[in-house]
């Protein structure tokens, strides 16, 4: 019979998560009002039981529980399913059986000993002997299921003359008897069945109004404003979604400035967007986090989420130090400004930058092109606050050389790896001067790479040298510098190279096993100073050589030694003496003049076979190479005897 009971509304909070693009802000649970209900399901003898509830307006589910066993639910639309199990037993009835018992047994199969005079061993004539009785016995189980063990008690005390007897050799002898039983206590088991009745409670706490769903979406991360035009503006935006549809308001508090706005037709996504204006609105310097944004329904339903970002409001410009010059002064060979800033309003710093007469420049860099100089510092802040702070001076200075050619190569003659790339930039403050690049390899004469006008700015170079049989193997040293027509050398840039012309050891092979077998390991030796070691089996790609190749027929291995300067060496090796293992050879039918037999042998590469039969050793008959497995031999002789030879070779 169904019990249903209402009980008072609890506030109970329930977790909504919001996705969003950056873990600035987390969402508090919304509140609800939570109603509960009680229902008790109909007796069953099924200890688990599947049921079904359907709950008005019912939106979604806080908490089932059942007064004894355990419960599981699934939920679609209003309707709840329960499955129900391990509960105790309401009820039982008994179906069968009798409860247990026992009772005392005596005077149970009497049991009568004989013997006569000095002879207690046999019977003999008329005169009897048998042996003790056992001590115990087991009884039953009797009409009424009792069974258990009794135990033996003499009913006379002493033995009982009953007359005389004559033994098989004539003597007169005095016959004796002596009468027992047994006793004791028996039982019988429980054997009592029952019909087990089971009925469930279920207790559902549950939600028929649905609170918000608020997602702060925007910022994505920190926000920085000021009081500059196009940077003081804070919004705080997202989307907010009602179930029920209501009319959701949305708020949140700044400095004391609390911003709300009303978002209608929720039941689907809505966005919304709260704006705080720094001036207008009297937003101080500061820093503010933690900010509460809240959704309420009207209805009871309550969301909060946190922006936990920072909103940094900063009205500071930053303040700018330059050092190393000084306003109008001249500086001979090179200098090295050096600027910096800091702020004060809280934002942080978010560029330093400089320009040098026009191009971009960084602090502490030296200054090596001649000139007149205009340094420009300017200092901006996260909040978009800006300073700027003019030097002018003058620069004269030699030429400079940056080299990016490699250190360390290892070249040949072998194409791919026998040019030797010298490549880099010169600079020359002066425009117009002719800029001169040179290098020199090891002690010999120095040679012109390249010759160019100066532009003022850096300038690149690049020459290929090839590497012939004019540079010798073994350590070279390349050095690299730049003159101008006005004697100023820049410092020498050095680069190591090695030149090798010698190919790597040839690779070397090892068999294993040796001699004829059915697979062979086949391993490659490379030297130490192989760079790319490779193999390729026949006719088939060349292949990174790792580990030891196994091989299931015979096949010719490559295989090649490149070093780090392309020089290579090749091998090459003959595997001749892989067969396949011996066929096993089975009768599989047989008839006056015929007989079918089969290889039944696993091969590990494909095979072709030739059946013979023989008689006194010599073949009678046999197949051409086949890829079959069995082959049937046909007029035979009867009554002969045949051996049976199966050839077996690699396709």
């Amino acid at each position: 019979m169904e019990n249903i009971k209402k009980r008072p509304r609890l506030l109970v909070w329930f977790m909504v998560m919001a996705l969003v693009s950056f873990s600035l802000f987390y969402g508090e649970s919304p509140r609800v009002l939570a109603a509960t209900q009680s229902k008790t399901f109909p007796e069953s003898t099924s200890r688990t039981q599947t049921q079904t509830w359907k709950i008005p307006n019912l939106k979604s589910v806080v908490s089932v529980s059942v007064e004894t066993g355990t419960v599981s639910y699934t939920l679609s639309g209003d309707t709840l399913t329960l499955t129900l199990s391990g509960g105790s037993p309401s009820r039982q009835v008994q179906t069968g059986g009798s409860p247990a018992g026992s009772k005392t047994i005596s005077n149970y199969n009497p049991v009568r000993k004989y013997f006569y005079t000095y002879h207690n061993y046999a019977s003999s004539g008329s005169c009897k002997f048998t042996s003790d009785p056992p001590s115990t016995i087991s009884y039953g189980p009797d009409s009424e299921g009792y069974s258990g063990t009794l135990s033996k008690k003499a009913v006379d005390a002493w033995p009982v003359n009953i007359g005389s007897c004559t033994t098989a050799t004539g003597a007169s002898e005095t016959q004796f008897k002596q009468d027992y039983y047994y006793e004791g206590t028996v039982s019988k088991p429980d054997t009592r069945t029952y019909q087990y009745y089971y009925q469930y409670t279920v207790t559902v706490q549950y939600l028929d109004n649905s609170a918000p769903i608020l997602v702060i979406s925007s910022p994505s991360n920190s926000q920085v404003v000021s009081a500059v035009d196009g940077r003081r503006t804070i919004t705080i935006s997202g989307t907010v979604t009602d179930t029920d549809n209501n009319t959701v308001t949305i708020s949140a508090t700044i400095n004391g400035k609390t911003k709300t706005t009303s978002v209608t037709n929720t039941s689907t996504s809505k966005p919304w967007s709260l704006i705080w204006d720094v001036v207008n609105d009297n937003i101080g310097q500061g820093t503010y986090s933690n900010i509460v944004v809240t959704a309420d329904d009207g209805n009871g339903g309550v969301s909060t989420s946190n922006y936990t970002g920072t909103i940094t409001v900063d009205k500071t410009n930053p303040v700018i130090t330059i050092t190393g010059v000084t306003n109008g002064s001249t500086y001979q060979d090179s200098v090295a400004p050096s600027f910096s800033a800091t702020d004060s309003g809280g934002s942080g710093l978010a560029s330093v930058t400089a320009t040098l007469n026009g191009s971009a420049y960084s602090s502490g860099t030296a200054i090596t092109t001649g000139g007149a100089k205009t340094l420009i510092v300017t200092a901006t802040d996260n909040a978009g606050n800006q300073s700027q702070q003019t030097v002018s001076f003058t620069v004269n200075k030699k030429p400079t050389l940056t080299l990016t050619t490699l250190d360390n190569l290892t070249l040949s003659e072998i194409p791919g790896f026998n040019t030797y790339t010298i490549s880099g930039q010169v600079n020359d403050a002066d425009v117009g001067d002719e800029i001169t690049v040179k290098y020199q390899i090891d002690s010999n004469p120095a040679q012109i790479i390249a010759t160019e006008t100066s532009s003022g700015s850096p300038q690149s170079f690049n020459n290929d040298i090839t590497i012939d049989s004019t540079i010798p193997e073994g350590n070279h040293v390349l050095k690299v510098w730049t003159e101008d027509n006005k004697g100023g050398i820049s410092s020498i840039e050095s680069r190591n190279f090695v030149v090798d012309k010698t190919p790597p050891a040839a690779p070397t092979f090892s068999e294993n096993p040796t001699g004829q077998a059915v697979s062979k390991t086949v391993t490659i030796n490379f030297p130490s100073d192989a760079s790319i070691k490779e193999y390729k089996i026949d006719d088939g790609n060349w292949t990174t050589y790792t580990e030891p190749i196994t091989l299931t027929k015979n096949a010719t291995i490559y295989a090649r030694a490149i070093d780090i300067a392309g020089n290579q060496s090749d091998a090459s090796h003959s595997v001749t003496s892989i067969g396949p293992p011996n066929p096993i050879v089975n009768v599989v039918g047989l008839s006056e003049d015929s007989v079918k037999v089969t290889d039944t042998q696993t091969y590990p590469e494909p095979v072709e076979r030739q059946f013979s039969i023989l008689k006194s050793g010599q073949i009678v008959q046999n197949s051409n190479w086949t890829d079959e497995v069995e082959y049937t031999f046909s007029g035979l002789d009867p009554n002969t005897i045949y051996d049976v030879q199966v050839d077996v070779r690699f396709k």
